[in-house]
């Protein structure tokens, strides 16, 4: 098969997920085996206890997997201790009897006069029992042990209890655990993370104990009449174990129990092959129970012993197949990674790439390859499926998580001899893999994404197909050597290398007038064509490149010269340039107006408003909007909402400065009337609230208040823009903006005493708008900033709140990671990380089902209201200190009332938040935010779609009927709500997500 786990000794069992059941910790009762030296005298709780037919086949069964478990080192430690037993005078353990009271008048007069030799013979032979680890030995030495000492046993217990009766209370106490658990772990990956090794091991003794309690059985009952003690039985069990190896060999066992009681959640074969990536959760599951403890696999440490066929990157639970084989993986707590520490390991089998020659077609029958990765409801992909082929892994083909995948699906591939297929055009040579993919049943309107090796270094290489013997290029993009193409349709595939100009690259005029040219322009390319960037007079004068065939250029003088020439660019960013085109723009007209407006012959004109006047200059491509006090007064006065002053700008005008003086007694009056200014030039708005103005700087009523902006050229604009992240691409002009006061001859800048909201126009033509930003550059780090944006994309614009001016602009940030690839959040974690919401663990690496802690929700949060972290603010917390990552975050979320800790004033910033606390967090946020939901009155009916509502807490309950109504969080399923479950970094992400829509 190809990748498969299984996380114990013995046959493998297929991995998928990990249901890890929780057997018990046998280690606890190896004095029981003989004497059951369990806790007695405290009420037992009722437990109902299934007998068992054959105690000792089946205690045999239930302790056989745990010997698998033990490793050599493990193994040598019980051997010494099973030696020392052996050699261990009885006098010892005579003595360990006595010293500890169990001579009771009860046991004496059922055992009579030699009651201490007697027992300290049949603890002695009985505590070698449990380091018997073969099965058939095992089984031998307890069926002896009751032919030799069963009587003796009955006698001490009396009342026909026997011997099988003291096991079968093992195996009882073994069946209570599930239940010890589900009352004392809420948060077993917390309980995980935050305990060192040692206490792991010490807690599940104690909840073993708490299950012997549990168990209501006639050997309970035979053991109190004994005169038997909680402190006695403890004392005696800790003086031998002491006595033999301090614990040590106990430790081991306790080790190859929690190892052993992992298993599979199901048969499910993943097919996973060399070159493929795949992250690793545990599960545990309480059977019988309705509480699902989760340890996802970012919580453990993982390794790989044989780095050569797999290894986990940098210790984490993301395994990379490597070569074809099998190796033994292993989990660790994070606390202790010796190598005899681990806690779960299992057999990873990597497949090779399925081999492939050339002209010999490879039938896959998907339906049978992949039917464990199928949900059986809906037929489709639970998860990505790679397949891989060729000894190099040089043809990889990926069908995304939601494909649906009919039951005979086949696949066929064809690796072709370059020589044999149709040549490409001269300029363009094969220098890859060429592949011939039939699908004959793939549904519609699905796609998947193939992937071919690349046989050369440079990056103007892609994946064309040949269409009726002619070769088209495919979308491409690169990953290492392999080039990738998101494909819905079947054909022969090949890599192309192209490093071949565009060709036929043309330049003519349209309609020229006296301040604007119509350019056409065209080219040809294999490889098709990207865009054109325009250069007039050398300069290139778009800011993108324009993906058309026509282009505008205005503001131009009249009666003058021009010379225009456009690049080509094709798809691979091999370039050509058109032949040079002379214009000369057409004289200007000439006339002019008065009254309320009109053009001079200077280009200028003047239109009066109702708010006062526009003055637009075409030729310096400057707009001067003046409003008047009077006219003003009226609007404030008339208009319930908003004060529109908006200037209406000629279709054929440039604009390239803009001016809106107002009187300072607008924004007197304006904030008088408690009403907004809404300032709008050539798709750029200002909404300025009312007290925006210091009222210092409006006491002098001959005061002017200005707000202007500068669009930048290209050169100037280059000097900001020229060095963009990775991902990131211009999708407006730059602006810079300014707000100052005017008095006479002096000018002041003015700070906002309250947040603008800025909207700004973006060009739509090739961005993705759900990952547009507003972006501040910051002169200090030369470096833009992410400001936040609310996109309408019917108008095309985006708008963010700001609390000073700058340079601003628009920017399309495309982000995604190497783990997200066909996961089911991909698309909003994608949105997020445009938002500058959501961080990789890496560069390229997301995690998506990583847990989150209490200390990454808290800074996920304040990024998604767009707060800025406040290092000054009050530390009211115990637990974290100012050289922590997450202090500014916490202490500001503080302040802000979004978070509160614990009744001990701790944080607990590395605990794993759970569905409720988020719950809570998300509530308060949508009331900073002004969404306050109201459930009064409504919070069981809310709820009560969820079958486990009454196990949110109390303190909780408002939060999640909020969080619930508003839509932010849904149950995770339809029926429960899960308060104490832990979310994933995907599941968080989409939780912010929509609380950023909703605000």
């Amino acid at each position: 098969m190809p990748l498969k786990g299984s996380l114990r000794a013995g046959p493998e069992g297929a991995l998928g997920g990990l249901d890890v059941r929780i057997k018990g910790l046998w280690s606890y009762l190896a004095v029981v085996v003989c004497l059951s030296l369990v806790l007695a005298g405290i009420p037992a709780v009722p437990h109902a206890a299934a007998s068992s037919s054959d105690p000792v086949g089946e205690l045999v069964e239930r302790l056989q997997p745990v010997y698998n478990c033990l490793d050599d080192g493990d193994k040598a430690v019980i051997q010494e201790a099973k030696n020392e037993i052996a050699g261990l005078d009885k006098n010892v353990i005579e003595g360990i009897i006595a010293s500890n009271g169990l001579i009771t008048q009860a046991v004496t007069s059922r055992l009579g006069d030699n009651a201490v030799s007697t027992l300290a013979e049949m603890l002695k032979e009985a505590a070698a029992i449990q380091y018997s680890t073969d099965a058939g030995e095992l089984q031998n030495r307890l069926q002896a042990f009751r032919s030799t000492w069963g009587s003796t046993v009955s006698n001490l217990l009396g009342e026909g209890v026997t011997l099988d009766d003291a096991w079968q209370f093992v195996i009882d106490t073994e069946r209570a655990m599930p239940g010890v658990l589900k009352n004392n772990l809420t948060d077993l990956s917390g309980f995980i993370r935050d305990k060192n090794y040692n206490e792991v091991l010490e807690a599940f003794e104690q909840y073993l104990r708490q299950a012997a309690l549990s168990v209501q059985s006639p050997f309970r009952y035979s053991i109190e009449q004994l005169g038997w003690s909680v402190e006695k039985l403890v004392n005696v069990k800790d003086a031998l174990r002491d006595t033999v190896d301090g614990k040590a060999a106990e430790q081991a066992l306790l080790k190859g129990y929690i190892r052993s009681v992992t298993v599979p959640q199901e048969n499910t074969s993943v097919p996973i092959y060399a070159g493929s990536t795949k992250a690793y959760n545990l599960k545990v599951q309480v059977p019988g129970g309705s509480t699902t403890f989760n340890i996802p696999g970012s919580v453990l440490k993982w390794k790989s012993l044989d780095t050569s066929i797999a290894d986990f990157d940098n210790y984490s639970n993301i395994l990379r197949a490597k070569a074809g084989g099998t190796v033994k993986v292993r989990a660790f707590h994070p606390g202790n990674m010796a190598d005899n520490a681990w806690l779960a390991e299992f057999t990873v089998t990597v497949q090779p790439p399925i081999p492939v020659t050339i002209g010999t077609p490879v039938e896959v029958n998907l339906g049978t390859q992949l039917s464990d990765l199928v949900d059986p409801s809906s037929g489709e992909l639970k998860e990505p499926a790679t397949l891989t082929f060729g000894d190099d892994a040089s043809i990889q083909i990926v069908l995304p998580a939601g494909f649906k995948l009919p039951a005979d699906a086949k696949l066929t591939v064809e690796k072709k001899d370059a020589n044999s297929v149709q040549p490409p055009p001269s300029g363009v040579a094969i220098s890859g893999e060429v592949v011939d993919i039939s699908f004959p049943k793939m549904p519609a309107g699905q796609k998947v994404t193939i992937g071919l090796k690349r046989k050369t270094d440079t990056d103007k290489v892609a994946i064309f197909y040949l269409n009726n013997n002619k070769w088209e290029y495919q979308p491409s993009w690169l990953d290492g050597d392999i080039v990738k193409a998101e494909v819905e349709h079947f054909s022969t595939y090949a890599v192309l290398q192209d490093t071949t100009p565009p060709a036929n690259v043309t330049l003519t005029k349209g309609n020229v007038t006296s301040s604007s040219v119509v350019l056409n322009f065209s080219a040809t390319d294999i490889s098709g064509i990207k865009g054109y960037d325009i250069i007039r007079n050398n300069n290139k004068i778009n800011a993108q490149l324009i993906t058309g065939n026509t282009y505008t250029d205005t503001g131009l003088s009249a009666s003058t010269t021009y010379t225009y020439k456009v690049i080509a660019y094709d798809n691979l960013e091999n370039t050509a340039a058109s032949p040079e085109l002379i214009v000369t723009t057409s004289a200007a007209s000439g006339g002019g107006g008065g009254g309320g407006g009109g053009t001079s012959q200077t280009g200028k004109s003047t239109t009066t408003t109702d708010f006062g006047q526009v003055t637009v200059d075409k030729s310096t491509g400057s707009v001067t909007t003046t409003i008047d006090a009077a006219k003003a007064a009226e609007l404030i006065a008339q208009t319930s909402g908003p004060v529109v002053f908006k200037a209406d700008i000629p279709a054929d005008v440039t604009v390239k400065t803009a001016t809106v003086e107002l009187p300072a007694a607008v924004f007197t009056k304006a904030a008088e009337a408690g009403k907004a200014l809404s300032l709008e030039v050539a798709g750029v708005k200002a909404l300025l609230p009312a007290g925006v103005i210091p009222p210092e700087i409006l006491a002098d009523p001959e005061t002017k208040i200005n707000f202007a902006f500068q669009v930048l050229d290209e050169a100037e604009a280059r000097a900001f823009t020229g060095g963009l992240p990775a991902g990131m691409r211009q999708a407006a002009d730059v602006i810079e903006i300014d707000l100052y006061s005017v008095k006479g001859d002096d000018q002041q800048a003015v700070t906002p005493a309250k947040p603008v909201t800025l909207t700004l126009t973006y060009r739509p033509q090739g961005v993705d708008a759900d990952k547009l930003g507003i972006y501040r550059y910051n002169v200090a780090a030369g470096a833009w900033e992410y400001r936040g944006g609310r996109v309408d994309k019917t108008t095309n614009t985006i708008s963010a709140v700001l609390n000073s001016f700058s340079k601003y602009t628009v920017l399309a940030y495309d982000k995604t990671f190497s783990d997200i690839q066909g996961h089911w959040a991909q698309r909003d974690i994608e949105i997020m990380a445009a938002r500058h919401v959501a961080a990789g663990i890496t560069t390229s690496e997301f995690n998506p089902e990583g847990q989150v802690t209490r200390a990454e929700f808290t800074a996920f949060l304040l990024r998604a209201l767009g707060i800025s972290e406040d290092r000054t603010a009050a530390n009211p917390f115990t637990d974290i200190q100012p050289d922590d990552w997450y202090y500014g975050a916490v202490v500001t979320a503080s302040r802000t009332g979004l978070v509160a800790g614990y009744e001990d004033s701790s944080f607990r910033p590395d605990r794993a938040i759970s569905r409720q606390e988020m719950a809570a967090m998300l509530s308060r946020a949508l009331a900073y935010a002004g969404r306050k939901v109201d459930v009064t009155g409504r919070m069981d009916d809310i709820l009560s779609r969820f079958s486990d509502s009454g196990s949110i807490a109390a303190w909780a309950r408002e939060s999640a009927a909020v969080a619930v109504e508003s839509g932010l969080i849904v149950g995770r399923t339809a029926t429960t709500f899960v308060p104490l479950g832990n979310a994933t970094r995907a599941e968080t992400v989409v939780m912010l997500k929509r609380l950023q829509d909703r605000i």
